[in-house]
């Protein structure tokens, strides 16, 4: 399984938990929620800091580990998009 590096942590693609690791044990699903918040939140962090490229780590992350979009990423993506359709966004 294709393994991908995130704020230097490695997950497993498609399934939202980490391999292997200090702790070594079964990680529970309570932990894989805490952990993608946690990239959710450096994400969002970095894209109110001005970070260009967080929303397209979130919208990926989110398809790779089948998750929902976070309400913040949803309303950027649209508010972006809108903006694109009237033309307001240069290449």
């Amino acid at each position: 399984m294709a393994k991908r590096k995130l704020t230097g942590r490695t997950l497993k693609a498609g399934t939202g938990r980490k391999s292997g690791g200090a702790r070594g044990g079964k990680r529970s699903m309570e932990d894989d929620r805490i952990d993608f918040d946690l990239y959710s939140d450096e994400n969002r962090a970095g894209f109110e800091a001005d970070d260009k490229t967080a929303l397209f780590r979130v919208l990926t992350l989110c398809a790779l580990f089948r998750r929902p979009l976070p309400e913040w990423a949803s309303a950027a993506f649209i508010l972006i998009y809108r903006a694109a359709l009237a033309g307001e966004i240069r290449s």
